[in-house]
């Protein structure tokens, strides 16, 4: 009798493990095909160069809160709504730097996105180079910025999009940082443009969008560079 009346008791946990673990699995399914939609909006914005407008923000942002709601902590959902709201400085051509009264007030709502993903990752240079970025976009240069700065760097010294987001984010900030710190985004600048040119050239493309290849390109080592760049660095 004991043993047929475990056996039922194992019968029925095992169909309510397998329903719970069905159930989990559908939505990890979903979460990740709302977050695939929403990533696939920024790779839009991405060949465009920006956003078309509010409204598509708000329509790409809401597969994002669809995944988090079902994954609430998941670092890449977290990481990408983080960037979201940095994508809000590119609406209607609005370029980096450039304030737009929305676009600030809601900057911390993408940072705290960040926060949390780092926080969850803490050794994963992509947010932290995401969240200097932020930060500059919205001329928060801060301890925390610097911070991020300096993680993303030791933690990633030569991955392309680190390295691109943060000069977007130091030279953008150039006039905001004291001599170690610019000192600390030229050594970055000039790393760039000694790796591939898939590296080096959007580098310069950075630094002549904030006006600032001229500056920057004066004290380099043309020897450490391929011609074509050291041509185009002056």
């Amino acid at each position: 009798m004991l043993a047929s009346v475990n056996k039922k008791y194992f019968s029925f946990a095992a169909i309510f493990l397998a329903a719970a673990l069905g159930l989990s699995s559908i939505a990890a399914m979903v979460a990740d095909l709302s977050a695939y939609q929403a990533k696939r909006f920024e790779l839009r914005w991405q060949k465009k160069g920006t956003i078309e407008s509010s409204q598509h923000w708000y329509r790409g942002y809401s597969y994002l809160d669809t995944a988090l709601g079902y994954a609430p902590s998941h670092p890449d959902y977290l990481q990408t709504s983080g960037r979201f709201y940095s994508w809000l400085f590119w609406v209607d051509g609005i370029t980096p730097n450039v304030q737009k009264a929305d676009a600030v007030d809601q900057a911390e709502m993408g940072l705290k996105y960040f926060r949390q993903a780092t926080q969850a990752r803490p050794y994963w240079p992509y947010a932290w180079s995401e969240l200097a970025l932020l930060k500059a976009q919205a001329n928060q240069v801060d301890d925390e910025f610097w911070q991020a700065f300096v993680n993303a760097k030791n933690y990633g010294p030569n991955e392309k999009q680190v390295i691109l987001n943060l000069l977007n984010a130091g030279i953008g900030s150039w006039f905001l940082l004291d001599w170690p710190q610019k000192s600390a985004v030229l050594k970055l600048f000039y790393h760039a443009l000694t790796l591939n040119y898939g590296v080096a050239n959007p580098a310069l493309v950075i630094a002549e969008g904030h006006k600032m290849k001229a500056a920057l390109c004066y004290g380099l080592d043309k020897t450490t560079v391929t011609q074509s760049i050291a041509q185009r660095c002056r």
